[in-house]
């Protein structure tokens, strides 16, 4: 299979976690409505950038989880997978719903990231999971809770990486 249909069938494993644990949440790739809203500065991070520079390469990732038939974002995940590395790189997470202590994404988008990424590197044989540019010292504790390591810089970005094996355990581990 080639990337695209192994992306596929790793988006398909996360939706069927999903639906298993009947949480309401449906996941996809960011679409094409999806980013008319994303470009029209919905949100705070800066996905007009992403969008462009990552949702454009050949080996970009998103998670986009929304409440199940819903049409807006609920929350998005976008990274890079190296093939040669067997690393995939987040670089944007962002709840919407963050605020909304009664939606099945509130407080859990770092855990649904990583419970996605675990499926994917899954599929592909991945090896690691970086976490790129975290954005303040509370996000890099938030992250350290989940087992990935100090940040330090990897090739002129900063990042936070935690094994595979490490990722798996922290997610049977998570309360």
């Amino acid at each position: 299979m080639n990337f695209t249909q192994v992306k596929v069938a790793a988006i398909n494993s996360i939706q069927w976690f999903f639906d298993d644990q009947k949480l309401d949440l449906m996941v996809g790739e960011v679409s094409d409505d999806d980013y008319k809203i994303l470009c029209g500065g919905y949100g705070d991070l800066e996905w007009p950038w992403a969008l462009s520079d990552i949702g454009n390469a050949e080996n970009s990732i998103s998670f986009c989880f929304k409440i199940t038939g819903g049409k807006i974002p609920d929350g998005i995940a976008m990274g890079l997978f190296d093939t040669e590395n067997e690393t995939l790189s987040i670089y944007m997470i962002e709840s919407f719903v963050r605020q909304n202590n009664t939606h099945p994404l509130s407080g859990r988008m770092v855990y649904f990231t990583l419970v996605s990424s675990l499926l994917f590197l899954e599929a592909f044989d991945g090896k690691t999971l970086h976490f790129v540019d975290p954005l303040n010292q509370d996000l890099e504790g938030y992250y350290k809770s989940f087992g990935f390591s100090e940040p330090y810089s990897y090739d002129g970005e900063n990042i936070q990486s935690i094994s595979i094996d490490d990722l798996r355990k922290s997610i049977t581990d998570y309360n």
